[in-house]
């Protein structure tokens, strides 16, 4: 009897070699996100954000696994060492954004260098699937911290407005590595800016990326504050190495959250 049932929901599952990318990008699953290789002395790592859309059943989950390793496996042809690839599962692009996988799927392709070889660098070759936690009590959770797209714009509105005071403050001063103009007064409200920003809402999915950019422009402001300082742990080599480079990002970030918005739709 199992193998009847087997074989009746096998039938079920739909075979992605009749289907194009875009009709299994729009109905079953779809790349996010491919991380970078970090190469290693015996195995290369890397990471693939997937959005699994299909129904949430065993088959459909096998076939979108086979349509997955058998992509790696082409990818990764030419590699000399085994290639570890995980792929993070997630339902939403909302859980994704706040990391929260359904499972974790670590899968070698061993048929270069043999099942017994590559288990003595990871046992579990050639795959392992490590379910996620049980996440509804944390989408409740995020849900009740979010706010509405319309109420976070006005977050952003706020924040970058003095983002860009203390920028252009900096801008005005540029050509001085010390604690000009980071005083007492700017440095305490750079402090304050942090801290209400930290305090406030979840951004909803659609303006994840404006809520990346704020974040990223406090940490610019907060290197450039750290390197102007004297008694910072750095030396003057290494400011003159990286200041450049922290004003060139100031640069692009003042003012351009406005831009974002109105991309997105919103009147600034």
């Amino acid at each position: 009897m199992s193998c009847a049932i087997e074989e009746f929901t096998r039938t079920l599952v739909p075979d992605f070699k009749n289907l194009n990318k875009e009709e299994i990008d729009a109905n079953h699953f779809e790349m996010l996100k491919e991380g970078a290789p970090t190469v290693s002395q015996k195995a290369v790592l890397v990471g693939w954000s997937i959005l699994w859309k299909s129904p949430r059943r065993p088959q459909y989950f096998s076939a979108m696994l086979r349509e997955l390793t058998k992509r790696a496996k082409a990818k990764y042809a030419q590699s000399e060492r085994p290639v570890n690839v995980t792929f993070h599962i997630y339902r939403s692009l909302r859980d994704q954004q706040h990391n929260m996988a359904v499972a974790h799927i670590d899968w070698l392709d061993t048929e270069k260098e043999g099942l017994d070889a590559v288990k003595e660098v990871f046992e579990w070759a050639p795959i392992r699937v490590r379910s996620g936690y049980d996440n509804d009590e944390s989408r409740r959770y995020i849900a009740g911290k979010t706010a509405t797209a319309q109420e976070f714009v006005l977050c952003i509105q706020s924040i970058g407005r003095l983002l860009d005071g203390f920028t252009a403050t900096i801008l005005q001063n540029d050509a001085n590595y010390g604690r000009t103009p980071w005083g007492k007064e700017l440095t305490l409200a750079l402090e304050c800016a942090d801290r209400a920003w930290n305090e406030m809402p979840q951004a909803p999915t659609e303006l994840a990326l404006v809520e990346k950019f704020i974040s990223n422009y406090l940490t610019a402001l907060e290197e450039n504050r750290w390197m102007r300082d004297p008694d910072s742990n750095i030396t003057q080599a290494q400011r003159e190495k990286w200041y450049p480079d922290n004003m060139g990002a100031l640069t692009g970030y003042y003012l351009a959250w406005q831009l974002l918005l109105k991309t997105a739709g919103w009147t600034v």
